[in-house]
């Protein structure tokens, strides 16, 4: 028994087609968007269109950041980032771990504190950054001496 074999026309070949073609178009613009963004912006703010202190052009970051690495000053900045960070993980991960143990370990210990963290849990950890940052902003210096060489127009 064969099969009746059915030949489509010129417009249904192209509807099919159609799809695809337009996922291609999508999926090449999609290359392109980020550079389209960047020439955008820099356009505005050659044209004074934005705010150069809010929103630099991108050629004046890629010149202060150029500038940055070859005078090293930028590895001092990134040194001194990850400094802090480690501090801040060795701050945390330190009393963090150990009472852990201590309440995994000990039974009283973890009937004592068990219900503060239980009243802790459900509470958004967000809404506890403004806290935190009260008691731990004192002993960081402001980093802001590097802000105006970055905004600098």
């Amino acid at each position: 028994m064969s099969t009746p074999t059915t030949t489509l026309t010129e417009d249904e070949l192209r509807r099919l087609k159609a799809p695809a073609r337009r996922e291609k178009l999508f999926r090449f613009a999609s290359y392109f968007s980020p550079l389209l963004l960047l020439l955008i912006w820099e356009l505005s703010s050659q044209f004074n269109l934005i705010d150069r202190r809010f929103f630099p052009a991108p050629s004046a970051i890629a010149e202060t950041a150029w500038r940055m690495i070859v005078s090293l000053e930028l590895f001092e900045h990134i040194g001194a980032t990850l400094r802090r960070v480690g501090v801040g993980y060795v701050m945390g991960a330190v009393p963090g771990i150990t009472l852990g143990l201590i309440l995994g370990l000990s039974r009283p210990v973890r009937r004592l504190l068990g219900p503060i963290f239980s009243a802790l849990y459900p509470v958004p950890k967000i809404a506890i950054l403004p806290l935190i940052l009260l008691i731990f902003a004192s002993a960081t210096p402001p980093s802001s001496s590097s802000s105006p060489s970055a905004f600098s127009s």
